[in-house]
């Protein structure tokens, strides 16, 4: 005969009892806390700041002179810093082979003149015994082509002339116009090469300086833009420069601006200037940089809040996610553009684990 436990069955009884205890201390007696959010509205977005870039001033009018022939440099009668005016002369080359090619030249114009003279009276006697038969055909055929043969030839030696003349002209620098001696690149005795630079010039008046910029900037600017201008120290200068060239294309990464600037006394030739480039923004509304967040996606988004007027959840505010584009930063915060409009109310504080649908409570 089995023997039975007698004691088995309230012990089944205790235990259920105590599982049913634990499972009721671990279930909350009321609903969940709801999910609480600070919110902040949309503001208007605040005028774009200008961009500042800096370059070194320099004369609108620039030269730097040489030679277009070689030889070696006879004299110059320059330094930095001297003032010069148009058509001065500047420097001499020496080059001993440029005067004889000149006169020989002329030489050979005057002995083809001299038979170009004795072919015309040739000529002309010819004709006259031509017509009264006693000079062939063949004789005056003959002169008439040593006639055209001689005025090739004299073409022909003149343009020789020019060119020699030419470049013995090139053996003097003239002044092409008025300013002041910046820089010397050849001294007295030196041989020289065509090309190689001698000195340079600026002219007096006006300025400009020219800033490298990104695409994205280059692409918003149009000449003639008004521009400030700011000295190196930050200083503002009681003058406006002007856009007057944008480089179509960059060197290296950015884009050549070309701003004009106020001569003397209000700028100098290689002082610091900074450039206040004006930027064109898309962006009319302005949020904390904190209500932005993005998953990784590459879509940034803030929530707004919703407040729901139909359906089961009515009378209960919701977040619904809104894609923005940022468009810059400004005194902290965000320009953005996006289906969001000035005055709504977009979560800044409670954004972790929130999600769009959600329904969510404002923090006290």
């Amino acid at each position: 005969m089995p023997i039975v436990n007698a004691d088995r069955q309230p012990l089944k009884t205790v235990n259920r009892h105590i599982l049913a205890l634990l499972l009721m201390a671990c279930w909350p007696l009321t609903a969940p806390a709801g999910h609480f959010v600070r919110l902040i509205p949309v503001a208007t977005a605040p005028a774009a700041q200008p961009l500042p870039f800096s370059g070194v001033a320099r004369a609108q009018q620039r030269a730097t002179l040489a030679f277009q022939v070689s030889g070696q440099l006879k004299s110059r009668s320059v330094f930095v810093g001297s003032r010069v005016q148009e058509g001065e002369k500047l420097a001499e080359l020496s080059n001993p082979q440029l005067g004889p090619a000149v006169s020989s030249a002329e030489a050979r114009i005057r002995e083809i003149e001299a038979r170009q003279a004795q072919n015309g009276r040739d000529l002309r006697r010819v004709n006259q015994l031509f017509k009264q038969g006693a000079a062939t055909r063949e004789e005056r055929e003959q002169l008439q082509a040593q006639r055209n043969t001689l005025a090739a030839s004299k073409r022909g030696i003149e343009a020789q002339l020019q060119q020699a003349s030419q470049l013995q002209q090139e053996t003097v620098l003239y002044a092409p116009f008025s300013g002041q001696i910046t820089a010397l690149n050849a001294e007295p005795g030196e041989f020289l090469q065509p090309g190689v630079p001698v000195l340079e010039l600026l002219a007096d008046g006006a300025l400009e300086v020219e800033l490298a910029v990104p695409e994205r900037v280059a692409r918003q600017l149009e000449v003639g833009t008004a521009i400030t201008l700011r000295g190196s120290l930050g200083e503002p200068i009681a003058a406006q420069g002007k856009i007057i060239r944008i480089a179509s294309a960059a060197r290296g990464q950015l884009y050549p601006v070309v701003v004009s600037l106020p001569g003397p006394p209000v700028l100098r030739a290689g002082q610091v200037i900074e450039a206040l480039l004006p930027r064109a923004t898309n962006a009319t509304l302005a949020v904390p940089v904190r209500s932005i967040i993005d998953t990784g996606s590459g879509q940034p988004r803030v929530y707004r809040l919703v407040d729901v007027q139909q359906g089961e959840a009515r009378g209960t505010l919701q977040v619904e996610a809104v894609v923005v584009v940022p468009q810059g930063i400004a005194n902290n915060q965000v320009l953005v553009s996006g289906e969001l409009k000035v005055g709504d109310q977009i979560v800044l504080d409670g954004l972790t684990g929130l999600v769009d649908g959600m329904t969510v409570e404002i923090a006290p």
